[in-house]
């Protein structure tokens, strides 16, 4: 005890102040995705890019530069080698997805991955935006969890699975193909693979990259579908429908009073989780602000000059 006492010192002697109360504190963001969902997208992300940068260059190969990446790689054989790899593993995280869903709705009776499902609300979201972009709607649609252009690129994967994967297998063993199926199958197999690739990594670049990263309200990154969160702001102001829905299931446990206005600077902590801490040292606090600073100007012109 007398150790205690000097260490403390002279703030021994202050008096003791009443405990404060303990608040909940303010919470930064939501969940959006849980680790199998994220793993399921990383492996999704890498096959697809390895197999766009394996087949892409197999298409075209009397271009220099594919024959130059085909010769970088280490051959023909050895590009083949990494493209068959690649879709396997595509194939697997899709069976992975399958059973994933499965068990969800089969063994935990949670009955999220239905809201996937397209409904009618969606086809009037899609006159609703036309309108909106025409300037005859004053607002977009309020979405929910998910809005269509997420439900058609989630079904569009289910395309391209059975489109290009179903003609890789086919193309992967000719032999077995040709016993079971009609001889020309292998050409249609060729076009259909060859095609269907080349709408997809079009699709990809140009539909999903934009709505995803490069669009003025989430450029230059959205890292939800890596961290599975996203910040509150964004929660409230894209999927609005889902965070009033998170409010009202507050209110009816009792955690928030009727009569509070969804304010999504501060939410709840029971509906969000707060943001893990920067990883980069104090140190460098000067250089982030600068970054920021520099990041929010090129946002706010890049807004700028889409909203013209």
């Amino acid at each position: 005890m007398g150790l205690d006492l000097r260490l403390l010192g002279s703030w021994a002697t202050l008096p003791q102040v009443a405990p404060r109360r303990r608040t909940r504190p303010a919470a930064t963001s939501v969940v959006r995705f849980d680790e199998h969902q994220r793993l399921q997208h990383v492996l999704m992300m890498s096959s697809f890019i390895t197999l766009a940068l394996t087949g892409l260059p197999q298409k075209f190969s009397d271009l220099s530069v594919s024959q130059w990446w085909v010769g970088l790689l280490g051959g023909l054989q050895t590009v083949r080698a990494i493209h068959r790899t690649a879709g396997l593993i595509m194939l697997s995280d899709c069976v992975y997805h399958l059973g994933y869903v499965a068990y969800r709705m089969g063994i935990q009776r949670r009955l999220g991955p239905l809201r996937m499902l397209p409904g009618p609300k969606d086809a009037r979201d899609v006159f609703q935006t036309l309108l909106y972009f025409l300037g005859l709607q004053p607002e977009k649609p309020k979405f929910d969890r998910f809005s269509y252009l997420e439900k058609f690129d989630y079904w569009a994967v289910f395309w391209g699975i059975f489109m290009i994967g179903g003609s890789g297998l086919l193309l992967m063993f000719p032999v077995l193909a040709t016993h079971l199926l009609p001889g020309q199958i292998l050409p249609v197999a060729i076009t259909i693979h060859s095609d269907e690739a080349i709408l997809a990594v079009g699709w990809i670049l140009v539909v999903h990259m934009f709505n995803v990263h490069l669009a003025p309200w989430v450029f230059p990154f959205n890292p939800a579908i890596f961290t599975g969160k996203m910040t509150v702001r964004q929660c409230a102001e894209e999927h609005p429908l889902e965070w009033e829905r998170m409010m009202s299931a507050e209110r009816v446990l009792g955690r928030l009073p009727a009569e509070a206005a969804v304010d999504a600077r501060r939410p709840t902590a029971a509906v969000a989780q707060a943001q893990p801490a920067p990883f980069l040292p104090r140190a460098g606090s000067l250089a982030r602000g600068w970054a920021a600073g520099t990041l929010r100007r090129a946002r706010a012109r890049y807004r700028s000059l889409w909203e013209r």
